[in-house]
């Protein structure tokens, strides 16, 4: 370690100006204090002292302790404080972290009341130490049986910290390196870069790892191999493909990728017996190979031929009848080109002759090249000659009318035989009697035929009358005049196709309908027959009346006022009338009643009289009160007396003003004109002028009255008379 030691002397102050400077190094920190003791003996007794060491390559809290107890600061402060007491006081300051740090130690010395020049000495200092190993670093590894994705991922950062220790403070470690190669060949090298918090760094630390896929595919559990197969029904062309490559490979896993499997085949003989192997070569995508799997195969034909068709048994009616065998093919499993015919044979053992019949089987057999086959029989049954039936009947069905002409129809017989078993023709019926216009009868047929075998059949015969009856139609009508009475009945005659008829009457008539107008009422009278054979007939005839109890309407027109007063009354009012069952029209009232005057005397009042009547006499009456103002009285204004104006030249008065009454109206105020000429005296001394008030009532009646004003009237000055001069 390096001391350095600065000292200031100054005149008579410890704190002067700095006069020189000493530096020494020191090999450790116990030469301080020697020295700077020497050094001060050596001075003036009045100085400045400063001492600081080189760079200390230690942590903060190894920094050292004070260099010189308070009383050996004392003592070398004594030759400068000879008569008084000395008192030296301790102080550090401490700087920094562990990574570069400053420590100063001060030393204030009293001599007496007086301050003398301080000591300080100062340390600098700081960690520049790296991380050491204090453990065993792992190894790597190689030839690892391990996939890209299993690759190793080596010691975390912690975990490398671990294994080292710092001086000062933390160990901080970084992690670096990415793996390279497939599953097959892949390294990796992680490389650790160890610092402490200071930035020391110790040696890079590498780990490396190397490997691959070395493992073959395993087969998965609860996989189970397929094994081979003999005694196949199969045809050479038909051996065992075997397992595909993809289900082979679906058995199997492997750890890192796929598995591959080739397929090779190899077969011999022929359809009629047959062997071979079929090897399956099983390895990953890294080349890992299993041992081979082998499934043996053995076969042959052993299937029999399959016939085209399988005829039923059938039966014939007649011995001549019986077919010749169909041709029937074959089809074989394992010949496929050409066409393979079965061969056919009948044993006739059991047919007896031509009346007795019997049955026939007939046999096919089909055999393929390796012996296989298969055969299909049938028996046939022979009939004899099977006797003859009468076709079926079915009821014959006349109309009467056709009675007296019927002849029984033939009827057919048959026993349904072909060639040399026909049977077959036609026989004569015979009808029993019959009486009446309708009912059902029997026509009887029998047959033998020449082997004595007798058939008989009945043919049933109805006699039908579907004809109705026939009545006389009664056409509709209507019935004279309005509402006249019904008819009790109506009657016509009849006629049918097998019966007499006669003569009819209807019922009383059904219920009586009115028209949606109400003008009209119609009643349906019904005619009704039935022959003897419960044919009926219905006709009906509709009888129409003119219906109306309904009186017609005058649309009434409403009282009203002529517009005029005074006017004259309408000789006659027109309007319209509507009915139920005619069309109305216009129609005019009379000519008015008596003119009847108001109490007052203003108004006057006439009634007109409409009168209207129907096609059926119904009458409708309505009346219109028309009203006129009636006044010819004048009305009269209130009087305003001839007046004079107060003054002399007084102003014209614009109008006047009074009342009006009259006999039918209000009356009221009135104005009059603005006056009329002014005329003037023949003195010339007064002025007059007439002003005119006229009225006239709402039917025209006027009245006219005036009013003369006269005012004092003077324009000429006055004279005096003349006194002359004297």
């Amino acid at each position: 370690m390096n001391n350095l030691t600065h000292f200031s002397p100054s005149k008579n102050k410890l704190n002067g100006t700095c006069c020189s400077n000493f530096r020494m190094s020191f090999k450790n920190l116990k030469g301080i204090k020697t020295i700077l003791l020497s050094l001060f003996l050596l001075l003036f007794i009045n100085l400045t002292a400063t001492a600081q060491t080189e760079f200390l390559p230690i942590c903060q809290d190894e920094a050292p302790d004070a260099p010189y107890t308070l009383e050996e600061v004392a003592d070398l402060y004594s030759s400068q404080c000879e008569n008084e007491a000395i008192e030296v006081t301790l102080s550090s300051t401490m700087s920094g972290n562990d990574c570069s740090w400053t420590l100063l130690y001060r030393y204030d010395v009293k001599c007496g009341n007086n301050d003398l020049t301080p000591l300080k000495v100062t340390y600098n200092g700081g960690d520049e130490s790296a991380p050491e190993l204090a453990g065993d670093l792992p190894d790597g590894a190689s030839n690892i049986d391990a996939c890209f994705e299993d690759i190793p991922v080596g010691p975390t950062e912690a975990e490398i910290a671990a294994l080292f220790q710092d001086n000062c403070g933390n160990v901080n470690v970084s992690k670096s390196g990415v793996p390279s190669g497939d599953d097959c060949n892949w390294n990796v090298t992680y490389k650790y870069t160890i610092t402490d918090d200071c930035g020391n760094q110790a040696d890079f630390v590498d780990i490396s790892f190397s490997g691959g896929d070395m493992s073959p595919p395993i087969l998965n559990k609860d996989a189970q191999l397929p094994t081979g197969e003999s005694g196949l029904n199969l045809c050479f062309d038909e051996v065992p493909e075997g397992p595909t490559e993809a289900e082979i490979a679906a058995l199997f896993s492997d750890e890192c990728g796929e598995v591959v499997v080739s397929k090779d085949l190899y077969f011999k003989g022929d359809d009629c017996g047959w062997k071979g192997e079929i090897t399956y070569t099983v390895q990953d995508t890294c080349g890992n190979s299993l041992d081979p799997i082998v499934l043996a195969y053995s076969g042959s034909d052993s299937e029999d031929p399959v016939l085209d068709s399988y005829p039923e048994d059938f039966t014939v009616s007649c011995i001549d009848l019986v077919p010749a065998a169909e041709s029937i093919n074959f089809t074989d499993n394992c010949k496929v080109e050409g066409k393979l015919k079965a061969t056919a044979t009948d044993d006739l053992s059991g047919l007896g002759d031509f009346c007795e019949g019997g049955v026939i089987i007939r046999t096919w057999t089909g055999t393929d090249d390796c012996g296989n086959s298969t055969s299909h029989s049938i028996t046939i049954t022979v009939e004899g000659a099977p006797a003859p039936e009468f076709e079926q009947t079915t009821n014959l069905t006349i109309d009467c009318t056709l009675l007296a002409e019927f002849n029984a129809p033939l009827l057919s017989y048959s026993n349904g035989g072909q060639g040399a078993c026909d049977i077959s023709g036609q026989a004569e019926g015979t009808p029993e009697p019959f009486d009446g216009d309708c009912g059902e009868f029997n026509v009887n047929y029998s047959y033998t035929d020449e082997c004595g075998r007798t058939i008989t059949a009945t043919l049933i015969v109805i006699v039908v009358d579907n004809t109705n009856p026939e009545i006389v139609d009664v056409t509709d009508f209507a019935l004279d005049g309005y509402n006249t009475e019904w008819p009790a009945n109506l009657s016509t005659t009849w006629t049918d196709n097998c019966a007499d008829g006669g003569s009819i009457d209807s019922d009383g008539g059904g219920e009586v309908t009115t028209s949606d107008d109400g003008c009209s009422q119609s009643r349906v009278y019904t005619f009704t027959v039935t022959d003897n054979c419960g044919n009926s007939d219905t006709e009906s005839t509709t009888v129409t009346r003119d219906y109306d109890v309904t009186d017609p309407e005058i649309n009434d027109l409403p009282d009203f006022m002529l517009e005029l007063c005074n006017e004259d009354f309408p000789s006659k009012l027109t309007t319209t009338w509507t009915d139920n069952c005619s069309e109305g029209g216009s129609v005019d009232s009379d000519g008015g009643g008596d003119v009847m005057t108001s109490d007052d005397g203003c108004t006057q009042t006439v009634v007109y009289t409409f009168t209207v009547t129907d096609d059926a006499g119904n009458t409708d009456t309505e009346t219109t009160t028309v009203t006129r103002e009636y006044d010819e009285t004048n009305p009269e204004i209130a009087d305003v007396a001839d007046y004079t104006l107060d003054g002399c030249n007084a102003d014209w008065p614009a109008n006047l003003s009074t009342t009006w009454t009259d006999n039918c109206a209000d009356g009221g105020s009135i104005d009059s004109d603005g006056g009329g000429e002014i005329t003037t005296s023949a003195d010339g001394c007064s002025q007059s002028r007439v002003y005119t008030f006229t009225v006239t009532d709402d039917c025209g009646n006027s009245d006219t009255e005036t009013t003369t004003v006269t005012r004092d009237y003077d324009e000429t000055a006055p004279e005096i008379a003349d006194v002359p001069d004297f």
